[in-house]
């Protein structure tokens, strides 16, 4: 879900689900494997779900950006395309 937070810009929330209560790193790529942002986390609640904010970098362009999310077990890609 993108979103717009005043003084931030344009974000994306991201809900995860995972089969464990450990912490979930999260990392987003470019369409050149370039990594956009230091490397997100996020510990999931009793029932095992976690949201994430990434604010889009000022610069960014638009295209189909990668989402790397693991929690030490799983490791799980999914695109999204930013207009």
């Amino acid at each position: 879900e993108i979103i717009k937070i005043p003084g931030f810009g344009e974000s994306v929330k991201i809900g995860i689900t995972t089969t464990q209560k450990t912490s979930v790193t999260l990392e987003i790529f470019d369409s050149k494997n370039n990594k956009m942002s230091e490397s997100l986390s996020c510990t999931p609640t009793a029932e095992f779900k976690c949201e994430i904010l990434w604010t889009f970098p000022e610069n960014i362009i638009p295209g189909t950006y990668t989402i790397i999310v693991n929690d030490s077990i799983l490791t799980v890609e999914k695109t999204i395309d930013i207009e």
